[in-house]
């Protein structure tokens, strides 16, 4: 059994996560929590209070909250890996390589989102060899548009069989 956290975009509360969490913790026997991080306004501050929050955990995030992934795993947070939703490219954030303590991280975009989400996780993959996704049937808000296939999505890539292949 793995522990799974859930890491939500601004605007949004944990609450986003409830249709995805019976479908990744009953079902597939995992410890699933959706956190609601302090809004500090500071990215280092959040990641610090995160840490220790999420080390051997998966991370599972989208839009803000899957930025505040991209940050655990540069910052060598020791996670068993993530699963991230077209992250926002914040302003004075600049990407980086996951840190060796940390495991497989896949990027992912929705098929209904603009252009520019697929070209950000593409720009991810090319310089920095993050695993890239594309998840059908969702925009940006994929706890909601499509549960279940972010769920098999996230699933999948606990288990290994996330390779960039299409679901």
């Amino acid at each position: 059994m793995a522990r799974v956290v859930l890491l939500h975009g601004t605007g949004t509360t944990s609450a986003v996560w409830d249709l995805v969490i019976p479908l990744l913790g009953p079902r597939d026997g995992h410890d699933v929590v959706a956190l609601d991080p302090p809004r500090t306004g500071g990215l280092d501050r959040e990641v610090a209070w995160l840490r220790p929050r999420v080390a051997g955990c998966w991370v599972v995030g989208m839009g803000d909250g899957a930025t505040l992934g991209l940050a655990l795993a540069a910052a060598g947070a020791p996670l068993a890996g993530a699963v991230l939703h077209e992250p926002e490219m914040l302003q004075g954030f600049e990407p980086q390589p996951p840190a060796l303590a940390c495991g497989p991280v896949t990027v992912t975009y929705g098929a209904w989102s603009p252009g520019v989400r697929r070209q950000a996780a593409e720009a991810l993959r090319a310089r920095w060899g993050y695993r890239v996704r594309e998840l059908p049937g969702s925009g940006h808000v994929a706890a909601l548009d499509a549960p279940e296939a972010f769920a098999h999505l996230v699933g999948a890539t606990m288990r290994g069989g996330a390779r960039g292949a299409p679901v």
